[in-house]
C-alpha cells in the first residue's frame, strides 16, 4: 500500500505530501483540488499500466497537467511514492519501495516535448530465511546517466544476482521520454507494479452504469462506471470471482431490502445489460431501477473486486441517499482490510461517518492546493461528536472562502 505520496507541480498540487492509511476521506470545497488529487492517482496508475508517454497523452499533454499560474508551464512535475507490502511473494516477509521521478519540458512553447530529468528507485526486501537481513537495490538516473547498486547480501546470491542484474541492464536504455521503473520493477518487485497499475479511479455516473456493453474478457469498470454489465458478467462466469458480485448484492440489500440478486442478460443488440431481481422474483431492467440503486451497486462491485488492491472514488455521494452514503463508509472501512481506499467528498454526511484519523482537509489558496490530516492540524477536535457539523461551521477549514460576498439586486 502507499505509505507516503509527495507531489510537486501536478495541476493545483504545487507541493503536497500525504501519509495515507487504509481508508482516506478527503474533504474540501468545490475547486479546492480534490479531483486533481484523484487525477494524479489516475496518472500514476496509467504510468505503471501503460508507460509514461501514453499516460501523458491520456491527460491531453504535459501542459495540461503541469501546475501553471501563467500562460505556460514552467516547473517540473515530481512524484515520490513510498510503498510497503506484506508478504508480496512466498519467500519475502516485507517489501519496501521508494519510487521517484521528475519530468519537465525544455521550453514554454505549447508543442515543446517533455523529458525525464531524473529517476530514483529504492527496493528493500526481507526474505523469510534471513529475518534480520534486508536486501537492497538502488538505482539513480539523471538524464542519461544511470547508477546502480545492490547490497552485499544480495550479491552473494549468485543466481538471483545474475538474473536481476541482467534484467536491470537490459531495461536501462530508456529514451529521454521513458521511465525505467515500470519495466524494471515488473521483474524485481511485481507486487508494487501490480498494486499501482491496478489502482482503480472512479467518478461514477448512473447513466454510464446503466449502459448496455459488449461482453469482453477480464472486463473492469471504467472511470464513469462504463462496462458495469460486462464486468458483472465476467465476475459471475468465473468461480474465483463470482463471490465479488454475491458480496455486492448482500451489501446492496442493506439499502434496498427487496433485492434478491443481480444478473446479466443480452439485449436485442447482442449487448449485456443488468437485471435486478426482487425477492418476489419480479425482474427490473437497469434502466428501470433508481440512480441510487445502480450507483451503490457499482460502488460495491468496485470495492469487492479483488483484482484491484486500491481504489479512488470521486464524490460517491452523488445520486445516493444520505443514509446509504453513511452506510457506504462503514462498508468501505470493512473492505479496507484488503484494499486501500481514497474518497473525495463535500458531503457532511460522509464526514460524520468517518473517523477523525481518516479525514484529510483539502484547501486552495492562490491556485495551490494544500492537503492536511485533520487529526494533525486540529487535534483538539478529535472527540467531536459531529465532524460534519464541525466542518460546515468552518472551524477546521476546507470550506469556500469566507470573504466571498453575495449581492442581491431587485
Amino acid at each position: 500500500m502507499i505509505k507516503e505520496l509527495h507531489v510537486e507541480n501536478y495541476k493545483s498540487l504545487k507541493n503536497v505530501t500525504i501519509e495515507p492509511g487504509r481508508l482516506n476521506i478527503f474533504l474540501g470545497a468545490n475547486a479546492s483540488g480534490k479531483s486533481n488529487f484523484i487525477d494524479c492517482l489516475d496518472f500514476i496508475a496509467k504510468i505503471h499500466r501503460f508507460d509514461l508517454k501514453p499516460a501523458i497523452a491520456d491527460k491531453m499533454g504535459y501542459h495540461n497537467i503541469c501546475f501553471r499560474r501563467h500562460r505556460r508551464s514552467k516547473g517540473d512535475i515530481l512524484v515520490n511514492l513510498v510503498c510497503e507490502y506484506d508478504k508480496p511473494t512466498p519467500g519475502v516477509i516485507k517489501l519496501g519501495i521508494n519510487d521517484e521521478f521528475r519530468i519537465g519540458v525544455g521550453s514554454e512553447k505549447i508543442k515543446a516535448g517533455f523529458e525525464v530529468k531524473s529517476e530514483k528507485i529504492g527496493i528493500k526486501s526481507r526474505p523469510v530465511e534471513r529475518r534480520r537481513t534486508t536486501e537492497e537495490i538502488t538505482l539513480e538516473r539523471t538524464n542519461s546517466k544511470i547508477k546502480f547498486n545492490m547490497s552485499e547480501s544480495l550479491k552473494r546470491l549468485a543466481e538471483a544476482s545474475a538474473h536481476q542484474l541482467e534484467t536491470l541492464y537490459n531495461s536501462m536504455k530508456p529514451g529521454e521520454d521513458e521511465l525505467i521503473a515500470p519495466k524494471t520493477l515488473w521483474s524485481l518487485a511485481p507486487a508494487h507494479v501490480s498494486f499501482l497499475s491496478g489502482l482503480q479511479v472512479l467518478h461514477l455516473s448512473p447513466i454510464h452504469c446503466k449502459w448496455p456493453t459488449a461482453p469482453m474478457p477480464n472486463a473492469r469498470l471504467g472511470f464513469f462506471g462504463d462496462f458495469l454489465p460486462s464486468t458483472v458478467d465476467f465476475l459471475l462466469e468465473n468461480d474465483a470471482t463470482k463471490r465479488t458480485v454475491e458480496k455486492a448484492v448482500e451489501k446492496l440489500e442493506i439499502a434496498v431490502p427487496t433485492i434478491k440478486t443481480v444478473k446479466t442478460h443480452y439485449t436485442d443488440e447482442k449487448k449485456l445489460s443488468l437485471t435486478f431481481v426482487e425477492k418476489n422474483d419480479v425482474p427490473w431492467k437497469s434502466y428501470e431501477v433508481s440512480d441510487g440503486t445502480i450507483m451503490l451497486f457499482a460502488l460495491l462491485v468496485a470495492l469487492f473486486d479483488d483484482r484491484s488492491k486500491a481504489v479512488a472514488i470521486d464524490e460517491p455521494e452523488n445520486s445516493v441517499h444520505p443514509w446509504i452514503a453513511r452506510t457506504f463508509i462503514d462498508i468501505c472501512r470493512e473492505a479496507s482490510g484488503e484494499k486501500q481506499i481514497f474518497i473525495t467528498t463535500h458531503s457532511p454526511v460522509l464526514a460524520d461517518a468517518a473517523r477523525y484519523d481518516e479525514l484529510f482537509l483539502v484547501e486552495r489558496e492562490n491556485g495551490e492546493t494544500s492537503i492536511a490530516k485533520a487529526a494533525d492540524k486540529f487535534p483538539e477536535f478529535e472527540k467531536t461528536e459531529s465532524f460534519g457539523e464541525l466542518w460546515l461551521s468552518g472551524a477546521i477549514g476546507a470550506v469556500p472562502p469566507s470573504q466571498i460576498e453575495f449581492q442581491f439586486t431587485d
